[in-house]
């Protein structure tokens, strides 16, 4: 009975540890239409992970169907991503969002939708990000 007790302990430790972990990313700021300039060529999604987690095993797609990826563009696998900051930024080597409006959502490894956010305006250049940095609304 005692083993059994600890097991189950271990069970719920882990599940509450893994949970928590992925709770704590977020969409934090992104470019969706870059202008020509030679500064800006690329679209980029700056993500908030204090726990610091590894995000390569994480996706970005601009729709909410994981398993069939019905968006204009095709899911993007975070690799690369660096853990050893707060602010860890991701940037796309080819158009992946439309510039009049599209979703732009972080799945975590296992396919589930860890955060989202939709635009539904031209952002013509400008970022989109919370206020304050964080934990604020978009």
């Amino acid at each position: 009975m005692k083993k059994l007790v600890y097991i189950f302990a271990a069970l719920i430790f882990c599940f509450a540890a893994g949970s928590s972990y992925a709770a704590d990313v977020k969409i934090n700021e992104f470019l969706a239409h870059p202008s020509s300039k030679p500064t800006r060529l690329n679209e980029w999604i700056e993500f908030y992970n204090p726990e610091h987690i590894d995000l390569s095993g994480y996706f970005i797609d601009d729709d909410t169907d994981f398993s069939n990826d019905s968006g204009g563009s095709k899911i993007k696998k975070l690799e690369g991503m660096s853990s050893d900051t707060d602010y860890a930024v991701f940037e796309n080597s080819s158009s992946m969002f439309n510039n009049s409006g599209d979703n732009v959502i972080l799945f975590s490894p296992e396919g589930n939708i860890v955060d989202q956010y939709t635009y539904t305006d031209d952002p013509d250049d400008n970022s989109i990000g919370r206020s304050p940095d964080a934990t604020g609304g978009f």
